[in-house]
């Protein structure tokens, strides 16, 4: 999204670098660079990219596609894909910025935990290395729901490391607001006025809005 054109409070279409798109409402769901996308709506929101390794490993022959999950609490994890591949991750680096790339330090990181997790593993095919940003939001909960800068506005986005899980539920969340719905769960305590300089008490003591 390169901008987007109002008529009066509501957008009416989304402009990319080469298509005006119109709409009925827009939904800013840009990870990690979400708080650019949502100053072209008047909104700040305070979402930083969290780096995150994975190592992509292959097994000849194994049936890792019915492997069960090995996520010790707090810890890394392995997952087993079909076709032999195997996940191991993952690293969280807060202070990587928007710096992409794989490093030495964070592969290194992931087969010492390997070690300790799956030692049975040491021996498999390593693949290649892939390099996610999460987007984080300031107090690590989803932001979801309107914005104040437009009337057919709304966000989705700053799960973490936890967007693969969360992100199908909290997009029917905010599927829901757009259409008139009244959502499955309560979506006031991760409304984006949460971090209104403005307001001095939380928006999940404030309750949804009028």
């Amino acid at each position: 999204m390169t901008g987007v054109d109002r008529s009066g409070s509501r957008v009416t279409a989304v402009r990319t670098d080469r298509d005006r798109v119109a709409c009925g409402a827009v939904v800013v769901a840009g990870g990690a660079w979400t708080p650019a996308l949502g100053a072209q709506l008047d909104a700040e929101l305070p979402i930083r990219p969290v780096r995150g390794q994975i190592i992509h490993l292959r097994l000849l022959g194994a049936d890792t596609g019915r492997w069960p999950i090995l996520q010790p609490v707090l810890s890394h994890y392995v997952v087993g894909w079909p076709h032999g591949r195997v996940v191991v991750g993952a690293t969280f680096e807060p202070d990587a910025g928007f710096d992409a790339h794989a490093t030495p330090a964070g592969m290194r990181q992931l087969l010492s935990e390997l070690r300790h997790l799956a030692p049975g593993l040491e021996d498999a095919a390593f693949v290649e290395v892939r390099v996610g940003l999460r987007p984080v939001s300031a107090d690590d909960l989803p932001v979801l729901g309107p914005l104040a800068g437009a009337a057919n506005a709304y966000v989705a986005t700053g799960h973490g490391a936890n967007g693969l899980l969360l992100g199908p539920y909290s997009a029917c969340l905010v599927a829901d607001l757009v259409v008139g719905r009244e959502p499955a769960v309560d979506v006031a305590p991760f409304l984006a006025d949460r971090f209104d300089a403005h307001a001095t008490t939380p928006r999940a003591q404030r309750g949804p809005r009028p």
